[in-house]
């Protein structure tokens, strides 16, 4: 059986092809070779590393003798400092951090509120254009009402009747206290055309003469007869010229003996009030008839009767 066994083997082994395993030994031989020479090179490389990290070691270790010489003793205990003062700057700037962020957020709030502040503001100037419109629509109401009192005020049954009265009251008054001038206005005159009812609360028509004079007002009663004369006749003519101005064609005015209480300086000054009447009204002819001779002789133009008879003299 060992026999067999051997022969087989042997029948093998001469089967094999010796050349080709030859070759790939001599490459294996040349590939150890090569694999020696790097082994070799790489020990040689880790003795270079180790010498020069024991001497790098060995250059550490001096340098660190050399610092540990120089070394502040106390710089473990500056960096201790540093580090409180570190932590407490840090937490400064946490504060500081919150506060700006508390101020940031209030910041936005007033932002916010300006904004609604000029939303406010916007509304009210709309507001105020509102206001001035409605206050203009107001007035032209106002003005609308009180055109339309004065037209139901026109037309009731006291209306334009009282109007024109207190209007003509004004405008006599007036032309009767002109003519009083001439009497160094010494009084003058206010005429009332309307009074208060007994009711106290509207007005009736009235026709009330008040003398004002520098010590209060008075009635024409409580004038002397010559002051009497002055005032009357004052009225007389001033309404004469008034109903004059408003249209009515009036040529004639007779006065009849109306200067018979008068003294001379006043009867001559009562003269002039009768001459300026008569220019102002540009009627035709004013007659005034006295006994006076003293005023007779200063009137232009007179008519005498006597006897039956007329005697015109014109000194013109």
């Amino acid at each position: 059986l060992n026999l067999l066994t051997l022969e087989t083997k042997l029948k093998k082994l001469n089967e094999t092809d010796w050349k080709s395993q030859k070759a790939e030994l001599l490459e294996a031989e040349t590939n150890i070779k090569l694999l020696t020479q790097k082994l070799e090179n790489l020990i040689q490389q880790k003795e270079d590393s180790f010498k020069n990290y024991k001497e790098q070691i060995n250059q550490l270790s001096e340098d660190s003798k050399s610092l540990s010489a120089k070394l502040d003793p106390k710089i473990l205990n500056k960096i201790v400092d540093a580090k409180n003062v570190l932590d407490l700057n840090q937490s400064k700037k946490d504060e500081v951090k919150q506060d700006l962020q508390i101020a940031h957020d209030d910041l936005n709030y007033q932002k916010a509120v300006l904004s609604d502040c000029e939303a406010q503001l916007e509304q009210i100037k709309k507001n105020e254009e509102k206001i001035i419109k409605l206050q203009e629509s107001k007035i032209s109401v106002q003005n609308e009402i009180k055109d339309w009192t004065f037209l139901t005020k026109a037309f009731d049954k006291t209306g334009i009747p009282v109007l024109k009265l207190e209007n003509s009251g004004i405008e006599i008054t007036t032309i009767a206290n002109e003519l009083l001038s001439l009497f160094e206005n010494k009084f003058r005159i206010v005429l009332e055309t309307t009074q208060l009812k007994a009711d106290k609360k509207s007005y009736k028509e009235s026709f009330n003469i008040n003398i004002i004079q520098d010590d209060g007002v008075t009635e024409l009663s409580n004038l002397s007869g010559g002051e009497r004369t002055w005032v009357e006749t004052a009225i007389q003519l001033a309404i004469s010229l008034f109903i004059r101005q408003q249209g009515k064609n009036i040529r004639t005015s007779f006065l009849d003996e109306n200067d018979g209480q008068l003294d001379a300086d006043a009867a001559n000054n009562y003269l002039v009030m009768l001459q300026k009447a008569h220019n102002s009204s540009n009627i035709h002819n004013t007659f005034f008839i006295s006994h006076r001779t003293e005023l007779l002789d200063l009137i232009p133009q007179k008519i005498y009767l006597h006897d039956g008879l007329l005697d015109i003299i014109n000194n013109n």
